[in-house]
């Protein structure tokens, strides 16, 4: 008997964290669970899809540019008739559960990766008319899942809350620090600050610009790495030179070894003004460093205030300085909130546990409407 066709949908597999998050979910499900997995990007392939494709799950693309909505709408119902899966996962599309249920899926799910401050009246009443075609909707953080649950028209019973996660091999592999350091042109007797995000407003770079100036007028032997790419890159290299901290802030763009880069860190720093559940805090937290985040959405939820990190409030590059100081000057410290932060990760956001919460949930959903999966 063949295995039920599971389909995630999401614009694209570029480089941001909810696209990672769709990426590892899809590998690991279609490794370790009962369903057959593919993923279907509307707007082009993006960085992860050969990775995918690599561990056996098909990924298909249905345009390799941005068109109008109701052009996508249409092409992702006919691709949906066409394959006729038993369930589908969106993601980062407030109508693709309307499109699916037209398409005559059994089950849907959609999935909400950001907990974003006053949300418009246009984007709360597209969400409960998605909701109305959804059998669950998935909070990456009990943050998002509480605000979820405020929008009008969405039944709370719809709600449900599944952590982001990470794979944990590969964090421990061999690296070379003083390579790395060589290869960048870092001095070694400077401590490296970094912002591994991508370059937009929501991850508010300008504020981590900012603190880097607050934290050089005390400690000049300090290196701040933003890594990642995005539509502001222009302007916060100019912010850097206007500020005249150039020499000491580095633009990396994205990068195939932020792995490497992140263990090179002596703190991670999330400058963002809105969050879900950051992939960046738990991949840093796995590398065993100490990370200063604004206090936003579920980065609560990861980061234990003054146990495996310090939270501040958003847009306040001066909180933002003395946090990030504090575990630069106290290097006791630091170390024991960067091994906080992986005792933390390895309980709390492992991918068996994530696995196990979302598998359940596909089977409830699929018992309540009498359909049958075979155990892999």
């Amino acid at each position: 008997m063949s295995k039920p066709l599971l389909i995630q949908v999401i614009p694209t597999l570029g480089g941001g964290g909810a696209e990672r998050e769709v990426a590892r979910v899809s590998r690991a499900l279609n490794d370790r669970s009962p369903f057959e997995v593919e993923v279907c990007c509307l707007m082009g392939r993006g960085g992860f899809a050969d990775g995918l494709e690599k561990h056996g799950v098909k990924v298909v693309v249905l345009s390799d540019t941005k068109r109008s909505q109701y052009t996508n709408f249409s092409e992702l119902i006919r691709y949906l008739r066409l394959r006729k899966p038993t369930i589908v996962h969106v993601h980062l599309l407030r109508w693709g559960a309307i499109a699916a249920k037209m398409a005559g899926v059994p089950v849907v799910f959609s999935s909400e990766h950001n907990w974003v401050p006053g949300r418009t009246t246009y984007e709360a009443v597209l969400g409960a008319m998605n909701a109305f075609c959804t059998d669950r909707i998935v909070g990456v953080a009990e943050a998002v899942s509480t605000q979820l649950k405020g929008w009008c028209g969405i039944p709370r019973n719809k709600v449900v809350t599944v952590a982001n996660a990470i794979e944990m091999d590969g964090f421990a592999d061999g690296f070379d620090e003083a390579e790395k350091r060589r290869e960048l042109g870092i001095p070694f007797d400077c401590s490296i600050i970094g912002n591994i995000a991508r370059l937009t407003g929501q991850k508010a770079q300008r504020y981590f610009i900012d603190s880097a100036a607050i934290i050089l007028e005390r400690n000049a032997k300090c290196e701040f790495l933003i890594v990642g790419e995005g539509e502001l890159r222009a302007e916060l290299e100019e912010y850097t030179r206007t500020l005249g901290v150039t020499e000491h802030v580095r633009f990396l763009g994205f990068r195939d070894d932020v792995r490497e880069i992140m263990r090179l860190l002596d703190v991670l720093c999330l400058s963002s003004i809105h969050e879900g559940t950051p992939i960046t805090l738990l991949e840093g937290m796995a590398c065993e460093k100490p990370v200063v985040s604004t206090d936003v959405g579920g980065c609560r939820e990861v980061v234990v205030d003054g146990e495996t990190g310090f939270l501040v409030q958003p847009r306040d590059p001066q909180a933002l300085a003395e946090a990030l100081l504090r575990l630069v000057d106290d290097k006791d410290l630091a170390v024991r909130m960067g091994q906080a932060g992986l005792r933390r990760v390895r309980e709390v956001y492992s991918e068996d546990a994530n696995l196990s919460v979302l598998n359940n949930l596909y089977q409830a959903v699929m018992t309540e409407k009498h359909l049958v999966t075979e155990p892999k």
